[in-house]
């Protein structure tokens, strides 16, 4: 769907992206409606992105925008190396593609079949559900920071693949949902190991990377290796505000060397590189896209939405095949449209640039070369609709919990209202009295209104399904409801201690590393993590009524079990 001017503005809020000249008068007038596109962002002070663009290999654009170093003042450029996060999965399913051809594996052989000593239930998953994220595999990044890592801390393969082993069960019943998991493509990297008795990186390097002369990317195996021309990661970072917009930038950090699920480094010439010889390669009678767009079907029968190391979705009428990525400042985008031989790649080195966006529109326009849609401006309407909602703000203000346990906050700010997901904040723009778009995925959400005249739940309009979520209100922690839950615990699955006390009615767990988390009771024996909001807590009894235990539930690793020391 079209992303207009305005909610690219509102997605992709950047200090500053400044072009540079182009290589020759031709690609700089071809280029112009980019940098008219990207114009908010010409400012020379801050760090930025690199866009390119080709059709049945010929380039079409290549830009580059704001500074790859503030402290030094360097300059991004089409040369400049990004990490590219889990775009490094497209490369992992490639290359177990080509092992399957060789008749080295089979996509539906168990995991266990190749790699020992593994949980029963894990090993019975086969490579073709970690491919698809339908494994039910609980999420590496997810595990080390409820174990308490810091994104500081270095952290290896080995003990990645340690705090995959530990888990004593699976999210759910194998092939029966999607849930994007890292773990699934760093298993996938020991298979490749397995089956090539070669290094993960070294194997890829010599059989993928170096084919398709992608001379630009190398696959680090050290976090602190150095790497000429790589781009300072930064992070813009909410300020402690009331105003959900007000940040502040620091500078990223980088200390992961886990293989297969992300950690490719690279240019845009490589990446277009890449994604022009997945259009055009073939594997004996299937071309390697028919392969990689083979998506699940869940148990309720609608397709999981992703392939074999891609996204598989619509542009319009044309089939879009493509994959995303973030790790610490970085960000990246591969975007593929078979039917038009178009590729597009974003890499960028701040965190709050949206990638998938920019490569959206940039194919719009490139597929359609008319000028871009003015924004949108509020109609008679509308402007007091979108008024209204910020004096009535607190009818929606809140937050809203889902049954998966992730948190949806609805904050205001100069009468517009925000939704706050995980790391995303998107602007809700007014349709009509509690109903709201959510800016740049254009999904309708709606309200539905309590018995106090506050909002009782939201529910997001998916084009397939609708997830409805409840708000929620912190209730008080008193007496002996405190003491009960007061006590030391452990997790064998994540190999930490938490030391749970109630501090100014709040429900406090210490750890010897990492910060405290501070919970808020919703009710039921269940705590909420108030901020960010996406860490559900829930006490277990014994057949007494005492406390004997409680699980841990995020968004990508549920039920964590923590017995009473």
């Amino acid at each position: 769907m079209r992303t207009t001017v305005a909610l690219l503005t509102a997605l992709l809020w950047v200090l500053c992206l400044t072009p540079t000249a182009a290589a020759d008068e031709d690609q700089f007038e071809a280029a112009a409606w980019l940098d008219d596109l990207l114009a908010p962002w010409g400012d020379l002070h801050g760090p930025g992105l690199v866009v390119a663009a080709s059709r049945n290999g010929q380039l079409l654009v290549e830009r580059s925008y704001g500074l790859a170093n503030l402290e030094h003042r360097i300059p991004n450029t089409a040369a400049t190396r990004f990490n590219a996060g889990s775009v490094t999965k497209v490369l992992t399913a490639y290359s177990l593609l080509q092992l399957e051809r060789a008749g080295r594996l089979d996509l539906d052989d168990r995991l266990g079949s190749h790699l020992d000593d593994l949980p029963a239930e894990l090993a019975r998953v086969t490579l073709r559900q970690l491919l698809q994220h339908t494994a039910g595999v609980k999420d590496d990044w997810t595990l080390a920071s409820l174990a308490g890592w810091e994104t500081s801390d270095v952290r290896s393969h080995e003990q990645a693949r340690r705090l995959i082993d530990r888990q004593d069960g699976l999210n759910f019943a194998a092939g029966s949902a999607f849930s994007y998991s890292n773990s699934g493509y760093i298993l996938l990297a020991d298979v490749i190991e397995t089956v090539t008795g070669r290094p993960y990186a070294d194997w890829v390097a010599d059989e993928v990377l170096q084919p398709l002369g992608m001379d630009a990317s190398i696959l680090p195996t050290s976090p602190v290796q150095v790497v000429d021309g790589l781009a300072t990661p930064y992070e813009m970072r909410r300020a402690g505000s009331r105003d959900p917009r007000q940040t502040h930038l620091v500078r990223g950090n980088v200390q992961s060397n886990v293989q297969g699920a992300g950690n490719l480094v690279t240019n845009v010439a490589d990446l277009l590189r890449l994604g022009e010889h997945l259009l055009d390669a073939g594997f004996g009678e299937s071309s390697v896209l028919e392969r990689m767009q083979e998506q699940a079907l869940l148990a309720d029968g609608i397709p999981s939405g992703y392939g074999l190391g891609l996204q598989v979705g619509k542009l319009g009428d044309s089939l879009m095949l493509h994959h995303g990525g973030s790790l610490s400042g970085y960000r990246s985008h591969l975007l593929l449209l078979p039917e038009t031989g178009l590729v597009v790649v974003v890499l960028g080195n701040v965190n709050n640039i949206r990638p998938a966006a920019v490569g959206t529109e940039i194919a719009l326009r490139l597929l359609n070369p008319e000028p871009v849609a003015e924004a949108r401006e509020p109609d008679n309407e509308a402007e007091p609709l979108r008024h209204a909602a910020l004096a009535e703000s607190a009818r929606y203000r809140g937050r809203y919990l889902l049954e998966s346990g992730r948190m949806l906050t609805v904050e205001a700010a100069e009468g517009r209202l925000y939704m706050q997901m995980g790391g995303s904040l998107q602007a809700l723009l007014p349709e009509s009295e509690n109903r709201f778009v959510l800016a740049g995925e254009e999904t309708p959400v709606r309200f539905e209104g309590g018995s106090n005249g506050r909002m009782a739940r939201l529910v997001l309009e998916l084009p397939e399904h609708r997830l409805e979520a409840k708000r929620i209100d912190p209730q008080p922690i008193s007496g002996w409801d405190a003491r009960q839950y007061s006590g030391r615990y452990y997790s064998a699955a994540l190999d930490v201690h938490y030391e749970l006390s109630v501090i100014d009615d709040r429900l406090v767990a210490r750890r010897s590393r990492g910060d405290n988390l501070k919970f808020n009771a919703i009710g039921d024996d269940r705590f909420l993590e108030w901020e960010p909001g996406d860490l559900l807590l829930t006490f277990e009894r014994n057949r007494r009524g005492r406390v004997q235990g409680f699980s841990l539930s995020a968004n990508r690793a549920r039920d964590i079990a923590f017995v009473r020391q």
